[in-house]
């Protein structure tokens, strides 16, 4: 039987997206969810998609970080929640998003590191502070309603909100809290660093937890609106494996209950998750706080972005993530869809890894100079387009003491040879460059980005040969240090610029590259430091000398930072991108 064309296989997933929403809608003990978007008679006037909805949880006054603590600071007290309310029914309404799902491998709060999975984690557990709207620098009250900090700057006390229940029913506790953030430190998973100053976790009662430092942080409180450090059900993941105590890592069985099935406090819980496929988010009927818009949200795989705009075009989803910039220009804005545009916090790079055992002549410093001045910078912000800017560092634009797009390297290919003559390598080299066969990154493809690399480098002696990978054996092979170069992109954890030390030596992204903090101690000595500062303008000088260090002795070439483009139908409100939680799913509503 012959091959159907790209056409044809895009119809058929449309058509696949349309059975599953039926299946799905069935499935539940309410009405059957609608197939299609509700289509009214008269096309109601669409929400401007840049404003910030009204918010799906009730906000509490902000806290504002303190400065160099001399006396105990707290957050203003937050109103107290209000009486047990009757279930919201779940309804019909559901919001399909189409998305690649590459990178979902784990939904385990104490594990879970990667971006998407991290947006839908997010709508199903809940930390003690958030981010609201497109506002990133400011946490404001979620779980907790009040907090203070202690004259020394390392002990914080936090007042949990009354009120609140898991999805189980069990009531919320300090406990809890407690639980998940002793687990997140001994899993020694992915995110178990975002834990490493912690010293120690009190509970004096059910509603005061107690968090104690080891050194002072400035960046703690926006870690405390991570994901990483959410709330769950403790006594329901102890039933299912879940172990908090030195030796976690070894011990704990939990994280296959929290692939397919939720223990949060969150305004979603998880119905179904089918791997590679979908995931389907069913609105929480006894959530503490304002219930979420729509009543089931839909993650539905499309790791082909050509068939994300012809299903969003038609109708058949309701948004789309990874529309290249070629997609988005070409867009049909006269069949309801509308394009959502934004400055991200994320960046795209590339990394050569500093092992000779591995990465060969590229671990050599002169080579890895000489690649920065190899590389077509605007080229590929006219292959990326989407607001891209350029990137000179490790810091992103947008964070404390980052360097401006003027002091990006700029392509010279005279000074590239010279530093290649310098190095060794007059006549250039082969190497391979590792690539995921589909993960995207501010809306390239890894591998446009494999073969952008692969003609600049050309023009100075060094051969690339693209070695594609499917995505989990890529990401694998990358955080084992064994990729000997290859490009990806980066989102901040929370947003500090102390976050970004994590490409410093020693750090994670560094030693990702087998870039030791040995082979670099003053940097790695003046990363510790500034993590420290509490001084915003201190802070900042040591920021741009890390910067400026990197850019010279550090595995990386910086490429760009990339826009957000989001695509969806103009029936669709509350459309927003938050640098910690990309899009709140739980703001999102259909007319």
């Amino acid at each position: 039987m012959r091959q159907l064309g790209r056409r044809g296989q895009s119809l058929v997933r449309a058509l696949t997206v349309l059975l599953m929403i039926a299946a799905v809608g069935c499935a539940q003990p309410t009405p059957p969810a609608a197939t299609t978007a509700p289509k009214p008679a008269e096309a109601a006037k669409p929400t401007e998609a840049a404003k910030p909805a009204d918010a799906a949880k009730p906000a509490a006054p902000a806290a504002t970080t303190p400065p160099a603590p001399a006396a105990p600071t707290a957050a203003p007290a937050a109103k107290p929640a209000e009486a047990a309310k009757p279930a919201t029914p779940v309804g019909n309404k559901t919001i399909v998003i189409g998305l690649t799902m590459n990178d979902f491998k784990t939904f385990d709060p104490g594990r879970i590191y990667e971006i998407y999975p991290g947006m839908a984690e997010y709508s199903m557990y809940e930390p003690l502070l958030q981010f609201e709207g497109e506002d990133a620098t400011k946490p404001q009250a979620l779980l907790a309603t009040e907090w203070k900090i202690a004259p020394d700057g390392k002990t914080y006390t936090f007042t949990l909100r009354d009120g609140v229940k898991f999805t189980s029913g069990n009531p919320l506790t300090s406990a809890d809290f407690k639980f998940a953030f002793d687990r997140i430190k001994n899993l020694k998973g992915q995110p178990s660093f975002l834990a490493n100053k912690i010293a120690s976790v009190q509970t004096p009662d059910p509603k005061t937890l107690v968090v104690t430092l080891s050194d002072v942080d400035p960046a703690f409180l926006g870690m405390m609106g991570r994901v990483q450090f959410a709330v769950y059900d403790s006594k329901l993941a102890k039933e299912q494996g879940a172990v908090s105590e030195p030796g976690a890592d070894q011990s704990d069985k939990a994280e296959a209950w929290f692939l397919m099935h939720s223990a949060g406090s969150g305004p979603y819980l998880m119905k179904e998750y089918v791997p590679k496929d979908r995931l389907v988010l069913e609105r929480n009927p006894n959530y503490w706080g304002t219930p979420a818009k729509a009543d089931r949200i839909i993650l539905q795989n499309m790791p082909d972005s050509a068939a994300q705009k012809l299903t969003l075009e038609k109708g058949d989803i309701d948004l789309s993530l990874d529309l290249t910039t070629d997609q988005t220009k070409a867009l049909d804005t006269g069949k309801g869809v509308k394009l959502y545009t934004t400055r991200s916090l994320n960046q795209i790079f590339a990394f050569f890894n500093d092992d000779p055992a591995v990465g060969g002549p590229i671990s050599n410093l002169d080579v890895q100079r000489a690649i920065r001045y190899a590389i077509d910078y605007d080229g590929l912000i006219e292959l990326v387009g989407g607001g891209a800017i350029k990137l000179p560092s490790i810091i992103q634009l947008g964070f404390l003491g980052a360097l401006g797009p003027d002091a990006a390297f700029k392509t010279d290919l005279e000074k590239a040879k010279s530093l290649m003559v310098k190095a060794g390598f007059p006549d250039g080299f082969k190497i391979d460059h590792e690539t995921a066969a589909t993960a995207k990154s501010g809306g390239i493809a890894h591998l446009t980005l494999a073969q952008k690399l692969q003609t600049d480098l050309a023009k100075i002696g060094i051969i690339t040969n693209i070695v594609v990978q499917d995505d989990a054996t890529s990401l694998d092979r990358y955080r084992k240090a064994l990729s000997p170069l290859g490009a990806r992109g980066w989102g901040p954890d929370y947003p500090d610029a102390i976050n970004q030390f994590a490409f410093c030596p020693g750090s994670l992204v560094g030693t990702r590259l087998n870039w030791k903090a040995e082979m670099a101690q003053d940097i790695a000595d003046l990363c510790k430091k500034a993590s420290s500062e509490l001084d915003e303008t201190k802070r900042a000088e040591m920021i741009k000398q890390i910067q400026l260090a990197i850019m010279d002795r550090g595995p990386y070439a910086n490429l760009l930072q990339p826009g957000v483009q989001i695509g969806y139908r103009a029936n669709v409100d509350g459309v927003l991108y938050n640098p910690v939680y990309q899009l709140p799913l739980a703001k999102l509503d259909k007319q």
